[in-house]
């Protein structure tokens, strides 16, 4: 079980292994985190990944819960979005969000729960 409780640090100290700069917007709810909630403009490039809260309208939605195994690598963005996790509001973004969310070793786990 993983939660992201503070997604600015934790996506912005989070290694870029994408192979291309990108950027999108996403919004995130989290009522048990709420300086979390909001919109929020990632930039990745170079190694890194900036965050920066903004406003105005997102190119995907999401809440905590959905953010926390896109985060391990655990699920792909286009399959969140796929069972209904993640809502596209610009189809180009779950191209940008695969890059951010890339690892070079997917989670693992030889125990059951």
């Amino acid at each position: 079980m993983i939660r992201v409780v503070d997604l600015e640090r934790a996506l912005s100290r989070r290694p870029f292994v994408g192979g291309r700069p990108v950027s999108f917007t996403m919004r995130v709810t989290d009522p048990s985190a709420p300086w979390n909630e909001g919109v929020w403009r990632i930039d990745a490039g170079e190694g890194q990944v900036q965050v920066e809260r903004k406003d105005g309208d997102a190119d995907v939605e999401l809440n905590a819960g959905t953010l926390a195994p896109l985060y391990t690598g655990f699920i792909r963005p286009d399959v969140a979005a796929g069972v209904g996790l993640l809502k596209v509001n610009r189809a180009e973004a779950l191209d940008n969000m695969r890059e951010v969310f890339a690892v070079t070793h997917p989670p693992y786990s030889n125990d059951w729960y």
